[in-house]
């Protein structure tokens, strides 16, 4: 599906398992190949605009004026905003003009706000001061929250979690040594995974870069798409090491399965990060993985217990850590159990579909 990141895929596992609730969803179009109304599940979707990368401006004024006109039609419980966008910034004149209707966010972004533009960090400051209630997916996000004025009680943490029985199915083994055999993966190459983005937080230039550093036998795969694509295709061929980096593009989560079973170390070194779902979901698929100790991402990886830190804008670093793990075989072994077991026990989407539950709840009218 076009347009999906982490925070998109969250939305989804909560929304279907929240199946007693009925939810309108508000986005831009985006892509005028999508439909401008349709129902997935429990949710009716309403995308706004003409069909371009512009239509998110557009929610501020089509989007607004189609939420009024809903909630005269169905008097809505409360409203959701799904990050500080412009699609928040949409939600928050909605309270503006119905003040009596709960205001509940969900902050993802990683970034600090602090660090962003005049025009983002106003955004940012309006839709939080406005809202009855936020949600945010890890401690470094509560953190940002409070810095910008918001008491500690009007703020959950719920994390984005995995699906645990998807992640940690095993694919058919002909499945795999057919992928393998596309790829050109060889029966002693250590395959490296990143599902990221492809843009500058993500810190992918700093793997590529490590690539370099590495034996022949090391291949990298890189799940995902965005604008730092052809500028970090240039550096593999500048670096010279065309044949160890394959670009995947996007993929639908429901096939990284079989991506994650024919690899042996998961690695992004992101320069800022909210949580970090992927990391999660390579947990569940029982493979190691090495991180930036930045963001949220400190609230699941342990070092040499639960994953890997490599030190961060630092490709040296970033290839010791992949030699380590890809050579360490008990190492390895230890940090996937650790791991596994955390995201079992805290991340589940069951149960964070639950805490969601317990917040609508709270604050339905």
């Amino acid at each position: 599906m076009p347009f999906i990141g982490g925070a998109e895929l969250a939305l989804k596992e909560i929304t279907d398992r929240l199946g007693d609730f009925e939810f309108d969803l508000i986005t831009a179009r985006l892509n005028n190949l999508l439909p401008e109304s349709e129902k997935i599940n429990n949710v009716n979707v309403y995308r706004v605009g003409r069909g371009w990368r512009l239509d998110k401006f557009s929610l501020l004024f089509n989007g607004l004026n189609l939420a009024l006109k809903l909630h005269l039609a169905k008097k809505y419980d409360m409203v959701f905003a799904l990050m500080a966008s412009y699609g928040g910034l949409t939600a928050a004149r909605f309270k503006n003009k119905f003040n009596e209707v709960p205001f509940l966010v969900n902050i993802q972004e990683g970034r600090d706000f602090y660090h962003t533009s005049i025009w983002k960090l106003m955004i940012f400051k309006k839709i939080i001061r406005l809202a009855d209630f936020i949600t945010v997916i890890s401690k470094y996000l509560e953190d940002v929250i409070m810095r910008n004025g918001v008491m500690r009680e009007k703020i959950s943490i719920i994390p984005n979690g995995v699906d645990i029985n998807k992640f940690s199915s095993n694919p058919n083994y002909g499945e795999i040594l057919k992928l393998k055999d596309k790829l050109g993966i060889r029966p002693d190459d250590k395959v490296i995974i990143s599902v990221s983005r492809l843009v500058y937080k993500n810190g992918l230039d700093n793997l590529i870069t490590a690539m370099k550093l590495l034996n022949e036998n090391y291949k990298l795969l890189l799940i995902g798409d965005g604008e730092k694509m052809e500028e970090l295709k240039e550096l593999t061929d500048k670096l010279r090491i065309s044949e160890k980096v394959i670009f995947l593009g996007a993929i639908d989560n429901k096939d990284l399965v079989q991506f994650f079973a024919i690899s042996n170390v998961f690695v992004r070194p992101s320069r800022s990060e909210g949580l970090g779902t992927a990391f999660l979901e390579a947990m569940a698929a029982q493979i190691p993985v090495i991180a930036t100790p930045v963001g949220g991402i400190i609230d699941f990886v342990k070092s040499a217990e639960t994953g890997i830190f490599c030190a961060v804008d630092n490709p040296k670093s970033v290839a010791e850590k992949i030699k380590l793990l890809a050579e360490d075989k008990q190492l390895s072994e230890q940090i996937v159990k650790n791991a596994f077991k955390m995201v079992k026990e805290k991340y589940d989407w069951n149960k964070i579909a639950e805490g969601y539950r317990e917040v609508f709840n709270r604050f339905m009218i």
